[in-house]
């Protein structure tokens, strides 16, 4: 199986920057949760017969961050709302 280690750093960057910017959580919780995404996608990735298959771990890395970043932004959004 081939690993996305090359791209793990970047993927986490790209989650860091877009957690920090549309979220107000901390600098921290905000790195620990990209950092938990990134080994979420890292281990889907390595572990999928059908991407490995695919020839664009790389690619299927950046789509499955990203949606799972849509994910939990979503989530965020229905919880940071004033309680009422």
């Amino acid at each position: 199986m081939r690993e996305i280690c090359q791209s793990v750093e970047t993927i986490f960057q790209l989650l860091l920057d877009e957690l920090k910017k549309s979220t107000r959580a901390s600098e921290q919780n905000c790195r620990d949760v990209a950092g938990r995404l990134a080994a979420e996608v890292n281990r889907i990735c390595t572990e999928s017969n059908r991407i490995q298959a695919s020839g664009d771990i790389e690619g299927s890395a950046m789509s499955l961050a990203q949606h799972r970043l849509q994910q939990c932004l979503h989530y965020y959004s229905l919880g940071s709302g004033p309680v009422e």
